[in-house]
């Protein structure tokens, strides 16, 4: 009798192991889900940290003191629309660090009086823009460009 009972325990000893190994398991796959995200998380930080810098710098140095003299005429009434080569015909580079930016500074003629100004800067699928009418800024923000 002894001997039946000690039979039919043995597959009941193994049972809290698997449960214990299936809990660790979960744990462990939980922890490194966890860390995944925490590395996407702070690589999507930095990247959108160091992209804010880049054109804070670029705001900086050539919005904040802009010659409106270095503006080339536009090719189009009004002004061309953006495209993504554009950026490559008649662009400018402007650096910094390892970084840079693709811009064009254009101007059109509204009549004998009036001059608009536009400033637009590209990087890595990103463009933004400034307008000015005369010399007073009128608008800026983030723009799409056409194929």
């Amino acid at each position: 009798m002894a001997m039946t009972k000690h039979r039919s325990l043995q597959g009941w000893v193994s049972l809290p192991i698997l449960v214990l190994l299936i809990t660790v398991a979960g744990l462990s796959l939980a922890y490194q889900q966890r860390l995944e995200a925490h590395f996407v998380f702070r690589s999507t930080l930095d990247s959108l940290t160091k992209s804010t810098q880049l054109w804070q710098s670029f705001e900086r140095s050539l919005v904040a003191s802009v010659d409106f003299s270095l503006a080339t005429e536009s090719l189009c009434q009004g002004f061309c629309p953006l495209t993504s080569n554009a950026y490559m015909a008649n662009a400018n580079v402007w650096r910094h660090g390892e970084d840079a930016l693709m811009y064009q500074w254009r101007y059109y003629s509204h009549d004998e009086n009036r001059r608009f100004y536009r400033l637009c800067a590209r990087h890595q699928q990103q463009n933004y823009c400034w307008w000015w009418q005369e010399h007073r800024p009128i608008s800026r923000g983030f723009v799409n460009t056409t194929n």
